[in-house]
């Protein structure tokens, strides 16, 4: 699932210091005629097209994500997976905020869904006054139910999002 090879953590120890408390890195080595200088922040923030910006720190040339790195220089591995960020912010890379994730998991995390109606997520008021429950799990939809109140049948979506993605929700 990575774009680049893993850097190895002897490597990563090599030229960053981490903050596990803040999740920054600073380098420990001045680069070759670069800007970078020993004891500034490592890397920028870049947003991709996706909208969503992420920390990147360049290492031989290659863009990497500060949040594998983080997680790397903490749990001893490079993430063979995808690194999400529990609370949704991904400049966020605080070791206890990074967690590994399949792309689908990933995407379930997703904290910024937009609602045109005035309705919770996952409802949808039915022309004779009811709501339904529905929500959508690899590809399939699923109604979960018909309620008298938008509460009522938020709550039941809510329950089964919980069911259906358990810590990703």
């Amino acid at each position: 699932m990575n774009r680049y090879p893993p850097i190895s953590i002897e490597r990563l120890r090599e030229i960053f210091e981490a903050d596990m408390e803040t999740g920054h890195l600073f380098w420990k080595v001045a680069g070759k005629g670069r800007r970078m200088k020993a004891g500034s922040e490592a890397g920028f923030p870049k947003t991709y097209k996706t909208g969503k910006t992420y920390w990147t720190v360049k290492v031989n040339g290659l863009a990497y994500r500060r949040a594998q790195i983080i997680y790397a220089m903490k749990n001893g591995a490079w993430p063979e997976t995808i690194v999400d960020h529990e609370s949704g912010d991904s400049l966020d890379d605080r070791p206890g905020n990074l967690r590994l994730a399949s792309f689908l998991e990933n995407a379930w995390n997703k904290k910024d869904c937009k609602k045109k109606s005035d309705t919770p997520m996952g409802v949808r008021r039915l022309n004779y006054g009811r709501f339904e429950a529905r929500i959508t799990c690899r590809g399939v939809l699923q109604t979960i139910g018909i309620y008298d109140t938008a509460d009522e049948a938020g709550s039941a979506y809510q329950a089964k999002r919980r069911e259906l993605f358990g810590e990703f929700c």
